[in-house]
């Protein structure tokens, strides 16, 4: 293995070098470096190394191609412009502290790196007529001579985070070499010099300008912090376009809060490929469409690609749309039909925006107009991209009444312009929306405390829990019962109208009047922790694993960060009861099922003698099913 070369490979890295030159001699009495370019934020790491080192020497490189050609193209000779010079490293510093990561270490590594700079500990120089390539580190030691040589490095490593190999060491190849020869070091300390002489002086203050007009510097206002935040936050939605106003047809007021919603909406555009405008009825939603689909068309390759429109809107509407494409000059662009005729679209490839006017009809994924839309949505345009896949389709949804009634329906809308397993908005939809509707579930099933005419107290659940809860409820109870699970007594509780019209409570109406499922009130019961897991007996545990995947249960979850168990426990008899099976039989549950289950480890004790004992006792209860409707 080499002595002297070495890349970045491994421990090999430019700081470790410097560390070991560092180590063997404690007398460097001055560092100097040149380098293609610097890093104020690559600092903090290098700075540990120079604590006892009293002077620091920095040249650096600009880009002198830009201003050589400048230089030609007026017929000058390039002789180097100081002031330039300064501004070139200026603008570079400043470009280093705005992109450096939101690190502790490396604000204090730039604000020492300053200081070091404002007492004259470190100098630097940039030179204005070489374009620098040449990377070289000089140690000099106290009494520099044949018997005290220091040492030089030369390669490709800059002096940066990078080239220093602490940050995205994988993604660069270094390649160096370390010198301890008097002679070398004494020619890279002589050719250092000779570029030192000819450099321009980076003033102290210069850099310290750099940090002022930086986020580091100490006099913002927590004011100032806000409007910044709203700065970055909305980005070119909050910038004016006057053409968007100068090209409003005749009798079409410019109002600026109708101007914000086609900067806003043609951004979320762009970036999510479609989105939703919603508001009340009045003011001015087609309008504010119709501008947007104006830009559009003018922006989507325009003129050598001519955009097709189509909106989708109710029968009452069609007549607007078509006077308002007319007034906006885009009636040979778009073609407007009512939202009973999707079946008559042939050529779905041919369009590039969809508009869909009251888009809240389509939140139901049953219905066949709902699939003849998504077909048209997710249907590639015509326009191919220079990756070779043809465009996607842009989407906007407009309704005054954008309340949904179930998380399904705003899932279904979104999935007309998103992806649902890569979307631009939470990554996986389809995952996201799977727990918010099981949520929902929990929800809108939640139980009513009632008292039986038996004398008995029941939690029941109605009509708000849904049919197939209640069905799911009802079989699952029964299974779960005669495979030997502690379920509490469960019976169908006939809820009479007058309890739901005469309560003075609004939200008994989810409980509604007519046939619900009632399980009886445990007393003295909490919900299952994590501690007590354990103290439920193994085999009991294997029965609940093995009752849940049979019935497509995924509702049992529970670890130390919490969960949804549905499980009770009596503290004083050390007893558990199931309940809840309300999302049973839903077989996309089984997806996450060995992930998530809180008695997962069970599996383990489904022993063959095990298994077959259960199939009997679930083969029998499958045998009584149609007894239990009776």
């Amino acid at each position: 293995m080499s002595k002297r070369f070495f890349t970045n490979e491994g421990e090999n890295t430019l700081l470790k070098k410097f560390a070991g030159v560092f180590a063997s001699n404690p007398d460097i009495e001055r560092f100097d470096a040149l380098v293609g370019y610097l890093r104020a934020s690559g600092y903090f790491a290098l700075r540990p190394h120079l604590e006892k080192v009293p002077l620091i020497r920095i040249i650096v490189g600009i880009d002198v191609d830009d201003q050589m050609a400048r230089h030609h193209r007026k017929g000058l000779l390039m002789l180097g412009d100081a002031d330039k010079t300064l501004a070139f490293v200026s603008a570079k510093l400043a470009e280093d502290v705005q992109g450096a990561p939101y690190r502790r270490d490396i604000e204090d590594g730039i604000r020492q790196f300053v200081a070091d700079v404002a007492s004259k500990r470190v100098e630097i120089r940039a030179h204005s007529t070489k374009k620098l390539h040449a990377k070289l580190y000089i140690f000099l030691p106290t009494g520099f001579c044949e018997h005290k040589p220091g040492a030089v490095i030369t390669g490709s490593s800059n002096l940066t985070a990078a080239g220093l190999g602490v940050e995205d060491a994988a993604s660069n190849y270094e390649f160096n070499v370390v010198l301890h020869d008097y002679d070398e070091v004494l020619f890279a300390k002589n050719e250092f010099e000779k570029l030192w002489n000819e450099g321009v002086s980076v003033l102290p203050e210069a850099v310290k300008g750099v940090v002022r007009e930086s986020y580091l510097r100490d006099d913002l206002t927590p004011f100032e912090l806000y409007i910044k935040f709203l700065i970055e936050y909305f980005c070119p939605a909050i910038d004016y376009d006057p053409n968007s106003e100068r090209d409003l047809p005749k009798g079409v007021k410019s109002l600026s809060y109708q101007g914000d919603a086609v900067n806003d909406g043609w951004l979320k555009l762009q970036k999510h490929g479609g989105f939703f405008l919603a508001d009340v009825v009045g003011l001015g939603k087609t309008i504010v469409a119709t501008r947007i689909a104006k830009k559009f068309y003018y922006h989507n390759g325009f003129p050598n690609h001519r955009s097709h429109i189509l909106i989708v809107t109710p029968p009452a509407l069609k007549e607007n749309w078509e006077a308002e494409m007319d007034r906006f000059g885009l009636d040979d662009a778009a073609r407007v039909i009512h939202n009973g005729s999707l079946h008559k679209i042939r050529d779905p490839e041919k369009y590039d925006l969809i508009i869909v006017d009251e888009a809240h009809k389509f939140r139901n994924d049953t219905a066949d107009g709902y699939d003849l839309l998504q077909k048209l949505c997710k249907t590639r345009t015509k326009v191919q991209l220079p990756n070779g896949e043809f465009a996607r389709k842009k989407v906007i949804l407009i309704s005054a009444t954008p309340l949904n009634n179930r998380p399904a329906d705003i899932r279904n809308q979104v999935l007309l312009f998103q992806d649902g397993k890569d979307s631009t908005v939470i990554g996986n939809l389809q995952h996201f929306f799977a727990q918010r509707i099981k949520e929902y579930q929990v929800a809108t099933t939640r139980p009513f405390l009632c008292r039986g005419d038996d004398g008995w107290l029941y939690y029941v659940k109605g009509h708000g829990a849904g049919r197939q809860a209640l069905i799911a409820e009802w079989i699952a109870g029964n299974l779960g019962k005669r495979l030997g699970l502690p379920i509490p007594d469960f019976k169908q509780a006939v809820i009479p109208a007058e309890l739901i019209r005469l309560s003075a409570r609004e939200e008994i109406a989810d409980l509604g009047a007519g046939t619900g499922f009632a399980s009886q009130l445990i007393q003295n019961t909490d919900e299952l922790t994590y501690l007590y897991i354990g103290q439920i007996d193994e085999a009991l545990r294997a029965k609940i694993l093995l009752f849940d995947w049979w019935t497509a249960n995924g509702d049992r979850t529970l670890t130390e960060h919490g969960g949804n168990p549905n499980i009770l426990w009596v503290h004083r008899d050390h007893k558990p009861y199931v309940i809840d099976h309300n999302l049973a039989f839903d077989q996309t549950a089984l997806a996450e099922f060995w992930s998530q289950h809180i008695f997962l480890e069970s599996r383990a004790a489904w022993t063959p003698e095990f298994r077959q004992s259960m199939e009997s006792l679930m083969r029998a209860a499958l045998q009584e099913l149609e007894k239990w409707w009776a």
